[in-house]
């Protein structure tokens, strides 16, 4: 019978062929997958975001709506990718760098490099078989995340408002991806070491030169799996140090004109979109504010080139006599449509 034929039922029927089953249940495990990773880097996009706005000062009143969700999604996608693909690059470097310094010792003299070989895989295997290095590794970990923890509190204590009276000692640049990018190279570099120690079960025996197999409660496992957990609690913060330091402060500018007449267009910069209202930014005499503006209120939207958020917060620090932004012929919106009104109003007989 061919791999993908039916096969034939007791009462004279068809059905599918084992082979087709389980190629139609690997697809569906793989699609379910998909949607589960889909889901997590949905809710990572969402606390980047939530954690990037509350660092600016900006009120998050709503939740976002499905295309909010795949666009934060794909947001931190992006930056992970990046991050990962910089780590790769670097592991890459240091792989050739490796396969160079064995190679040439081989060329040039093998029994040396030979018994060399021998004695530095001896000195692996007994590291990863010694109780010590979960030991060592989870504290290198611990240590790692007070100093992370630390870094965040940092953030959050230097925080980047731009609303209320503005203050230029609290709107410094929020790019900083040094911590973000260290995060993620030792997210790996752990998930890596962990893989290694886990795939090879085997533990030192208090007899010299043996070795067996670790039990499933053996001090050596779980420190290995006290690590791992303890790994994916530091990984957690990774759309958290994401939000706070690697997103800028880049917004569009933009003029809301309201669907009722005699209301005043809104000109600042969209800060927030969520499902129900359009938050816009603006600073008037050295003050930063948010309108929340009801979606279902705004009868159409005219759109200028982006500007940073905190540049303009810091010249209408210094200069509080401005309107930021100012977005036509150094004229804010507000103003122009003011005098627009004016205008037809004189005009009136």
């Amino acid at each position: 019978m061919a791999p993908n034929s039916s096969e034939a039922r007791p009462d004279g029927g068809l059905e599918p062929s084992s082979t087709g089953r389980s190629g139609w249940a690997a697809s569906m495990d793989y699609l379910e997958k998909v949607v589960k990773l889909a889901s997590v880097l949905a809710v990572f996009g969402y606390v980047s975001l939530r954690a990037h706005v509350n660092r600016l000062g900006i009120p998050f009143t709503s939740s976002l709506d499905l295309e909010g969700y795949l666009r934060e999604t794909y947001s931190v996608m992006a930056s992970l990718l990046d991050a990962i693909l910089m780590t790769s690059i670097v592991a890459l470097v240091f792989l050739i760098l490796g396969t160079v310094s064995v190679l040439i010792p081989r060329l040039a003299a093998p029994s040396w490099s030979l018994r060399a070989g021998s004695r530095i895989e001896r000195a692996f295997d007994s590291l990863r078989i010694s109780p010590w290095t979960p030991a060592v590794a989870l504290l290198v970990l611990l240590c790692f995340y007070l100093w992370l923890i630390s870094r965040v509190s940092q953030y959050w204590t230097a925080s980047a408002i731009a609303v209320g009276s503005l203050d230029l000692a609290k709107l410094s640049p929020l790019e900083d991806s040094a911590p973000y990018l260290l995060l993620i190279w030792v997210c790996v570099a752990g998930y890596v070491l962990h893989w290694i120690a886990v795939s090879g079960r085997k533990i030192r025996t208090p007899i010299p030169g043996t070795v067996q197999e670790a039990a499933p409660g053996s001090l050596h496992g779980l420190l290995w799996r006290a690590f791992g957990v303890f790994l994916i609690l530091v990984a957690l913060h990774i759309p958290l140090l994401d939000g706070l330091s690697r997103r800028d402060a880049v917004f569009t500018q933009a003029m809301i004109f309201g669907d009722a007449k005699g209301v005043p267009a809104v000109c600042g910069l969209i800060v927030l979109t969520t499902s129900s209202t359009v938050e816009v930014w603006q600073a008037k005499n050295g003050i930063g504010v948010v309108q929340m503006i009801p979606t279902g209120r705004i009868a159409r939207i005219v759109a200028a080139a982006p500007a940073d958020l905190l540049a303009l917060a810091r010249t209408a620090a210094k200069d509080r006599s401005t309107t930021s932004p100012q977005c036509i012929d150094g004229e804010s919106f507000d103003s122009r449509s003011e005098k627009q009104q004016t205008g037809a109003a004189e005009t009136k007989p």
